[in-house]
């Protein structure tokens, strides 16, 4: 998972297990969707906090927006010019069972946060699906 900090105003990414780990900058984030497939990444500030995410579309929009396909010029650019607060909101860590099914039916993935608004972890939908097939399927053994 590719999560892209917003501390310092530069974009920069890490990759995550539980907590992720800062890494310097490198490469451009359109470049980084591309290589991994992601279509939208959480983005936190300096303390580990979540601010919100950023897609394909949002830079596809604000490079419309800027005028300028000029790769320079877009690489100053402040990814907190970019993030949408609203998008993908983030669920504490204790939310309940149908807060979370509710979350994960509208999100492909749900940030989770604990009280600090600190990012503990990604919620995807995928991973929802399968473990609720594993539960059906442990069931089905167990009447077999």
């Amino acid at each position: 998972m590719v999560v892209t900090r917003i501390g310092n105003g530069s974009i920069s990414d890490a990759h995550t297990g539980c907590m992720p780990e800062i890494k310097p900058p490198n490469g451009k984030p359109p470049e980084r969707f591309r290589r991994h497939g992601y279509t939208a990444v959480p983005v936190l500030n300096e303390n580990e906090q979540y601010v919100g995410s950023v897609t394909e579309g949002d830079f596809l929009r604000h490079l419309l927006s800027s005028g300028s396909l000029d790769p320079k010029l877009q690489e100053r650019c402040r990814i907190g010019v970019i993030v949408r607060k609203d998008f993908c909101p983030a669920l504490p860590i204790d939310v309940g069972y149908s807060e979370m099914i509710a979350a994960v039916l509208n999100q492909n993935y749900v940030p989770i946060v604990d009280g600090r608004n600190t990012l503990c972890g990604i919620l995807t939908r995928r991973g929802v699906i399968c473990y609720l097939d594993e539960l059906v399927n442990a069931g089905k053994s167990r009447k077999e």
